[in-house]
């Protein structure tokens, strides 16, 4: 009687051990944890984006008549009386885009546009962003590329951003706009 129960009792571990046959061979390791079904998370970064082909870092912090913003530190910079300018040639020596801040101390939005000989020919739109409010202006150019205007009013001044391109600089310009900050 002992025999038949030990025969059985082996015969249960023995099932225990194969499975019964039923289901996967699976060799595990027991030196290596085990592996969760990991989903890889796409990590985007703010700081690039695309002009033509070409891709730029918004990395650089620059400020201009209290308006502080990030920029692209491979864009040339000229900084004027009352305007600060960047600008990126490519390697054909066509310019890629300009970006400017005009400055108009004690100026409201028609005195600025009128400076930029755009008094008049455009329509205002309302905008803001975490940081601002702007109004802006979109001006078609003869190329097909684009001149955008963001006013910013702060304590009595006006800020204007230009960005003028031939290009798609849209995201460049959304990000550009959300650094923004006095």
């Amino acid at each position: 009687m002992k025999k038949i129960k030990y025969l059985v009792l082996i015969l249960c571990i023995g099932l225990l051990f194969t499975g019964c046959g039923k289901g996967k061979d699976v060799e595990v390791d027991v030196n290596e944890p085990e592996k969760k079904d990991e989903k890889k998370e796409e990590v985007v970064d703010e700081t690039l984006v695309k002009i033509n082909g070409l891709e730029f870092h918004l990395a650089k912090e620059s400020s201009f008549k209290k308006i502080k913003y990030t920029t692209i530190k491979d864009f040339s910079e000229s900084n004027m009386d009352h305007y600060v300018q960047y600008r990126y040639t490519q390697e054909d020596g066509t310019n890629l885009l300009f970006f400017r801040i005009f400055y108009y101390s004690k100026k409201d939005n028609n005195a600025a546009r009128k400076d930029l000989g755009i008094e008049n020919k455009y329509k205002f739109e309302d905008g803001k962003t975490d940081n601002i409010e702007y109004k802006s202006i979109k001006e078609s150019r003869d190329d097909g590329g684009i001149k955008d205007y963001y006013f910013i009013n702060k304590d009595k001044d006006t800020y204007v951003l230009s960005f003028i391109s031939k290009y798609d600089i849209k995201d460049f310009e959304t990000k550009v706009l959300k650094s923004v900050k006095f």
